[in-house]
């Protein structure tokens, strides 16, 4: 992989150097950013690699080439936010970070009926309901400045970022004294009775992230209105996760009784050179 990509980077460089000061195509059409233009960003790993592959005719351990996907710029930091930048001038843009999502799932067990008398027993049932939130937004402004395609950036962003978690549980079977209040225990696949405690809510700790960095890189314009890039960057990363709550209900003297405990917080602050941006992407600007 690292050699297909530095072989394609040194051909990418060499049409680099003879079509330098050629800034219009055949057609006219221009090809660095204009005012008004705007742009998304992509990882560029993928096609690199598929190319790389068609060139040496191999691919992976089965012989197979698989086609690039179309992924976000910053899988591994920021997954699933979109990037996208606007051209104030040709050498002025704003960044812009989004990420807002929210995804609940639930899973659903049929436990024996506790009253049930029926052949086969009747059931009840038992539900795990997960829901997650996640936001991401970031603003920045990119200066640029170069020779033919080949043109520097540099700039400063800032990001902010929240993920909230929640586990719920309901249950068919109430806790009663003169039976075994079964239910099904979604994290250990199994079933148990009334004198096992069982959770009823997990309030994972809300994580709230602040960053601040200056950044610098280089893009080559290898077709109108399409670049290869890649930055790093250097700034100050705050993270904080709060306290979680986890809720049991049981039984205890003949009736049902609740408890909350509650789990141990988290904190990051680091200041520090880093390579979030170093992965080589693909831009297009339209």
């Amino acid at each position: 992989m690292k050699k297909t990509i530095f072989t394609l980077l040194i051909a990418i460089c060499a049409v680099a150097l003879v079509n330098a000061q050629d800034l219009t195509s055949k057609k006219g059409v221009p090809i660095l950013p204009q005012e008004g233009d705007w742009s998304i960003g992509i990882d560029a790993c993928p096609f690199l690699e598929y190319a790389g592959s068609l060139f040496r005719g191999g691919g992976d351990y089965n012989g197979v080439n698989p086609a690039p996907i179309f992924n976000y710029r910053y899988p591994s930091q920021m997954p699933y936010t979109i990037y996208g930048k606007y051209f104030k001038d040709a050498q002025t843009a704003y960044r812009a970070y989004f990420r807002l999502g929210y995804c609940s799932f639930t899973i659903k067990h049929l436990t024996p009926e506790d009253a049930s008398t029926a052949d086969p027993v009747a059931t009840v049932e038992d539900k795990w309901t997960n829901s997650e939130t996640s936001i991401t937004l970031g603003f920045g402004i990119e200066k640029r400045r170069g020779h033919g395609r080949v043109q520097g950036i540099y700039g400063a962003q800032v990001f902010i970022a929240y993920m909230a978690e929640k586990d719920k549980y309901t249950y068919g079977n109430s806790y009663v004294a003169d039976r075994a209040g079964m239910w099904w225990d979604f994290d250990e696949n199994d079933y148990f009775d009334k004198n096992t405690p069982r959770p009823t809510e997990y309030k994972y700790g809300s994580t709230f992230g602040l960053g601040v960095e200056a950044f610098v890189g280089v893009e080559y314009f290898f077709a109108p209105c399409m670049s290869l890039g890649g930055e790093f960057g250097w700034g100050i990363q705050f993270q904080s996760t709060g306290t979680g709550e986890y809720t049991y209900e049981f039984w205890q003297e003949e009736a049902v009784k609740e408890k909350t405990f509650e789990s141990g917080g988290a904190s990051l602050f680091c200041i520090d050179t880093d390579n979030w941006y170093g992965a080589i992407t693909l831009n297009f600007f339209f």
